[in-house]
């Protein structure tokens, strides 16, 4: 070979922080290492790569293999990138835990600076459930929707058991009353839901709701909801100061509604 050539030194540099790769093999002094120790959860990656002269990869190299982390302990409460907190304390878990069953999620999460979503999904992984067991009909109560339901609406039976049943753990309501129908195969004939329609019952509660209506007797609040419209509801108290327009708005819903109904007669 010719004497003369050219002699290449090939030497390798970091891509990512731009230092000389055979740095990494410098071996960490004791004061490096309580550095590292006193300042990894406190200091950014960067700003110790500053003082200690090492690269980000290096530090977080060494801090994994002496088992140091910048996470906070399991009892402190975890903060996300948007602010907000994914992991509870342990104050925050016995605070959830003793009121759980007499406050509301919402209540519970305002507390807690938390969204609802965030505590319903602690409550559903901890197993803290409010319901109560669901309580068996008796045979008694199953029979006499059984014996009445053809004479009686879902309202009225609801109405009797509760009555019959003061001491049950349950209230019974429609909703029930109507369940357990469904589950019982009690349907009622066309003929015999009119018949409900037209009881006594029936005509009293229809009554009541008609006399009680505020968009049938178009009182003072209906019709100033109605100028202040869904979107402005803060106006109501205003729109109520001005009886004059209370009274015009009134006139004008009453002839909405008879022409509404005299055109639903032509056709």
């Amino acid at each position: 070979m010719d004497e003369s050539a050219v002699k290449f030194q090939i030497r390798w540099f970091s891509p990512r922080d731009n230092q000389d790769e055979t740095a990494k093999l410098k071996v960490w002094s004791d004061w490096e290492l309580d550095y590292l120790r006193a300042n990894y959860k406190s200091e950014s990656r960067r700003q110790m790569s500053q003082v200690l002269g090492r690269s980000v990869q290096s530090i977080s190299t060494k801090a994994f293999k002496l088992g140091i982390s910048a996470r906070p302990a399991p009892s402190a409460a975890k903060q996300s990138r948007s602010g907000v907190r994914t992991l509870f304390s342990q104050e925050d878990k016995a605070y959830i835990r003793n009121n759980y069953m007499h406050l509301s999620n919402e209540q519970l999460a305002r507390t807690l600076k938390i969204p609802p979503s965030t505590l319903r999904a602690h409550l559903y992984r901890h197993g803290l459930r409010r319901n109560e067991p669901a309580v068996a009909w008796t045979p008694e109560q199953e029979a006499i929707v059984k014996a009445h339901y053809a004479e009686k609406g879902d309202v009225e039976l609801a109405e009797l058991l509760n009555a019959l049943f003061p001491d049950d753990k349950r209230t019974f309501s429609k909703k029930s009353v109507w369940k357990k129908r469904s589950l019982l195969g009690l349907i009622r004939t066309p003929e015999q839901v009119k018949s409900i329609m037209q009881s006594a019952f029936n005509r009293a509660r229809c009554d009541t709701i008609i006399q009680n209506s505020g968009s049938l007797n178009y009182s003072d609040g209906y019709v100033a909801y109605a100028l202040a419209t869904k979107r402005n509801p803060e106006l109501i108290p205003e729109m109520l100061k001005h009886p004059e327009l209370i009274e015009l708005k009134r006139e004008q819903l009453k002839l909405n509604r008879l022409l509404k109904s005299s055109n639903h007669d032509e056709s």
